[in-house]
């Protein structure tokens, strides 16, 4: 019974001298500033960077921080609640064929869910060219859920 008691008071001390102690803050470095709901990032060439925002739109960042206008030929995303364009990646073999791989919350009949989608980043970064939805969820579901999607290359 008395190691039990001075287990009890040991621990309670033991974690009563560790709760005044605080986390240290991570260091924060700014790249860029300016966007709506950034999701992810994909990193290009040149210190570029490729980021998606949540409302819909993807854009190239420079090495100086420079926000880029949006990327034309985007396809439509249904950004709502917490669904839109969410991840985005850059292929094994970018540097030779610029292709892209994003996913993105898509409405349709019935309501909306996760797409996915390859395009190819034009050589100016401006755009996106041939863009192939190559993956739906189906059914579609009338939901303003997240609409999660990760992208892993294997």
């Amino acid at each position: 019974m008395r190691t039990l008691c001075h287990l009890a008071v040991g621990t309670a001390l033991a974690f009563g001298l560790n709760a005044g102690a605080q986390a240290a803050e991570p260091p924060v470095d700014v790249v860029a500033s300016g966007l709506a709901h950034p999701w992810a990032v994909a990193f290009i060439d040149q210190g570029r960077f490729l980021v998606t925002e949540r409302p819909g739109r993807m854009r190239v960042i420079g090495p100086d921080g420079r926000v880029g206008p949006p990327l034309a030929g985007v396809p439509p995303v249904d950004a709502v609640g917490q669904g839109g364009l969410l991840d985005v990646v850059t292929d094994s073999d970018f540097a030779h064929n610029r292709t892209v791989h994003f996913c993105f919350a898509e409405r349709g009949t019935g309501g909306n869910s996760t797409a996915m989608a390859s395009a190819r980043l034009s050589v100016d970064a401006t755009r996106l060219e041939n863009v192939k939805v190559i993956f739906r969820q189906k059914p579609k579901v009338a939901s303003r859920a997240h609409f999660g999607c990760r992208i892993a290359e294997a």
